[in-house]
């Protein structure tokens, strides 16, 4: 008796192709809408970023993380820090008369940041890393340009959109709201790095402005690629762009303007943490 094979119709057990490929069109469908939903609520978050008058930036200071540095030893050097800022908010905003507020934090990482309410936190590390007050004088700046370009409302409003977005759609503990919500903050950190590069040249701008010359421009972020050995790669994801590639956007500019590099001035004894 010679067996022969017959196809198995109807069973539930085996999927069918035709079933297969109509779910991965319609997630394909359903990833595509959701991204060109959020592109288009980025956009409408810059636009509305852009026409927010100032009274309401400063209303937003009850989201920042209230940080008070009591410590005395750190007292001199953030008074001076503030005079700093002062003069480099006065020169890069010579319209404005809104204040930024300064402090420093205990922190092993060499770094600063602007928050919401016009506060700029300052390391403790970055403060005894410093080579020269023209390095100090482009960090500085740097968190200024984020201030001009609204950076920190905009981040604010984009992550805001992105939650609501996936919230609304899949359900806050959805699978694939965590796949989506992953997708859209991978797109985010490449946003993210063109507000560096932004923040990047502003500080180089400022840093002209206040010395006449740009020396110490790129010292920060030289010693920065000396101590990185993962290589570009690493920063695809990353929110800042890869160091040696910020060096060579400022010495592209830098050229490109012609700007002269002179002598650097020495770091004030004030900034010499005890």
């Amino acid at each position: 008796m010679n067996y022969t094979h017959k196809n198995i119709e109807g069973n539930v057990n085996v999927s069918s192709p035709t079933l297969r490929r109509e779910l991965f069109v319609l997630l394909g469908i359903t990833v595509a809408g959701v991204v060109v939903i959020y592109i288009a609520l980025g956009l409408t978050v810059d636009l509305l970023v852009a026409w927010m008058p100032e009274g309401f930036e400063d209303r937003m200071s009850v989201l920042s993380p209230v940080v008070f540095d009591d410590k005395t030893e750190h007292g001199k050097a953030r008074g001076y820090l503030q005079g700093h800022v002062d003069n480099l908010a006065r020169e890069a905003f010579p319209d404005k008369k809104t204040p930024y507020r300064v402090h420093i934090i205990d922190d092993a990482k060499p770094n600063a940041m602007a928050l919401n309410g016009r506060l700029i936190l300052v390391s403790t590390t970055l403060l005894k890393e410093l080579r020269s007050q023209n390095e100090l004088t482009f960090v500085l700046a740097h968190e200024l340009g984020h201030y001009a370009h609204r950076d920190h409302l905009r981040a604010m409003g984009r992550s805001l959109a992105i939650m609501v977005l996936t919230a609304t759609i899949f359900g806050d503990n959805s699978t694939i709201s965590s796949f989506i919500v992953n997708s859209l903050s991978a797109m985010e950190t490449r946003y993210s790095r063109g507000q560096e590069t932004r923040a990047d040249l502003f500080a180089l701008e400022l840093l002209y402005k206040h010395y006449g010359h740009v020396a110490g421009a790129s010292d920060f972020f030289e010693r920065l690629s000396k101590q990185d050995s993962t290589g570009p790669y690493a920063y695809l994801l990353a929110s800042h762009p890869y160091p040696l590639h910020r060096i060579k956007t400022l010495n592209d500019h830098i050229k490109q303007m012609n700007y002269p590099v002179k002598k650097l001035t020495p770091v004030s004894e004030e900034l010499k943490l005890r």
